[in-house]
């Protein structure tokens, strides 16, 4: 199933280490044959002193302002004549983390046939006011929204919103922060309606590059789809912290995740209550 929905497909995933895992997994299982995350690897995944995913982040941009460059992985999968990129956000306040994006973008026609944002972890944990999380997500989704505006109107491009995950634990802390993320997946799906509402009033005026409204894409096909992650992890006891699902749950967000982004017979509500 994963490969029949991947065949032909290029994916991007722009968001934190929750999402990191997702992207590990789905090229691994791809390429290596899993069938589910192994037991004991860190959410870092295979290859981690290699890559700037594990490396790149508000803590290492703050030691070191060159560092400000923007981190990506990108994952051609000729087999499947697929493609499968991962652009790092955490906070959503760095500048430069679209750069590398822009320059493959630049490099090639093709433009990804799904985007999947997840991001609020970060700000749950070590930011948790929740203007500030508003503020950085609505930012984020207008930033991507601009960036594929041609693709947005004419339905070639999905954009999905994964709520954040969370995993329980019995203490006093992990309830407070499990609040935490049901207010602030509440807040992204508002924000993802808020957008899609913003489309629709232009949503039968011709795009035109450099137009009125460029910068907010009149995407014509729902906008921001939305899938609970945290619906699938809320039971759950992470092995890796409580924004790190592993086993059944990963497997089901990914599942889910690949058909809110391409199967044809899933529609944005099913999404949410699959």
């Amino acid at each position: 199933t994963t490969k029949k929905l991947m065949q032909s497909k290029w994916l991007l995933f722009v968001g934190d280490s929750s999402l990191r895992m997702a992207y590990h997994l789905l090229i691994s299982s791809l390429t290596l044959g899993w069938t589910a995350w192994p037991r004991g690897l860190p959410p870092k995944g295979p290859g981690s002193e290699q890559s700037c995913l594990n490396t790149y982040n508000a803590f290492s941009r703050a030691h070191d302002k060159l560092l400000m460059q923007g981190c990506m992985a990108d994952t051609p999968l000729p087999a499947l004549n697929a493609r499968v990129t991962m652009v790092w956000v955490d906070l959503g306040d760095d500048p430069a983390a679209l750069t590398p994006l822009r320059a493959l973008l630049n490099s090639t026609q093709s433009r990804p046939h799904a985007v999947v944002l997840g991001m609020g972890a970060w700000h749950a944990m070590w930011k948790p006011q929740s203007d500030a999380f508003v503020f950085s997500l609505s930012r984020t989704m207008s930033s991507l929204e601009s960036l594929f505006a041609p693709q947005l109107h004419n339905g070639a491009t999905q954009l999905v919103f994964a709520g954040l995950t969370h995993c329980r634990n019995d203490s006093a802390a992990a309830e407070e922060m499990h609040k935490r993320v049901e207010q602030y997946n509440h807040l992204a799906r508002v924000i993802g309606m808020s957008h899609r509402k913003s489309w629709l009033s232009l949503a039968h005026a011709p795009f035109t590059a450099g137009s009125a409204y460029g910068a907010r894409s009149a995407y014509v096909s729902g906008g921001w789809r939305y899938v609970n992650r945290l619906h699938f992890t809320e039971c759950e006891r992470c092995e890796f912290g409580d924004f790190h699902p592993t086993g059944s749950a990963l497997n089901r967000i990914l599942m889910t995740l690949l058909a809110c982004s391409f199967s044809p017979r899933v529609s944005s509500s099913q999404c949410e209550h699959l």
